[in-house]
């Protein structure tokens, strides 16, 4: 089997901080060297790329290309806010913009349990949230909250926590995958490398991804 090709950033015999962000194929990667896991973000679409608890082999395929501009493969992309092709706007990227732009690092914590983060992407009258939290496992938790035009008077936003309107979509090479509530959730399996969807048929309505594009044309980058 192919070293993974994010594994070259934890070669150093040096000791190494547990959150460093780096530069590799014209994106920001964030990478985590903690006691029992070592992973990779990119800064672009939050996408976990790399995850390797102590002792295992790494449970996530990533492409050793990337292309200059546009998805990378491999990893755990966020597909949203639809999945596959956009119901009526045949122009739009495939799986949606969240995999495409640059999210926020809002916040990065670290104790013996592992380490945690809060990305943020801010489009539109949307917002999405990524919690995700890597030690011996991982588990990552996508949330949308969308402005509300009618009642902003009365108060901020309506939220809600649901999994139709976006997907998250793993390469995994020797883990298995459950996804519950708008989580995905991995114990360690020595499978053979494969693709597995972790969507439970979770796939984005079309009415949904009208309401979105209804709100959006004007505004969304093109890709």
């Amino acid at each position: 089997m192919h070293e993974h090709p994010l594994q070259r950033f934890f070669k150093s015999l040096r000791e190494q901080p547990v959150f460093a962000w780096e530069r590799f194929q014209m994106r920001d990667v964030l990478v985590i060297d903690h006691p029992l896991c070592q992973a990779v973000f990119s800064r672009q679409g939050a996408q976990l790329l790399h995850f390797q608890p102590r002792g295992q082999k790494p449970w996530l395929w990533c492409a050793a290309k990337w292309p200059q501009v546009g998805a990378i493969r491999g990893g755990v992309p966020v597909c949203w806010p639809w999945y596959g092709r956009h119901p009526s706007e045949n122009a739009w990227p495939s799986h949606g913009w969240a995999r495409l732009i640059d999210w926020k690092l809002l916040d990065s914590s670290t104790d013996d349990d592992g380490v945690r983060l809060h990305w943020q992407l801010q489009l539109c009258d949307w917002q999405v949230d990524l919690h995700a939290h890597l030690g011996e496992t991982l588990e990552l938790r996508l949330s949308t909250e969308h402005q509300d035009e009618h009642e902003r008077k009365e108060r901020d936003c309506r939220s809600r926590e649901y999994f139709e309107p976006h997907h998250q979509h793993s390469y995994q090479a020797h883990a298995k995958s459950k996804v519950h509530e708008g989580r995905q959730c991995c114990g360690n399996r020595d499978d053979e490398s494969r693709e597995i969807d972790t969507c439970n048929e979770a796939l984005i309505s079309d009415e949904t991804a009208g309401r979105f594009g209804n709100h959006a044309r004007e505004e969304l980058p093109r890709h």
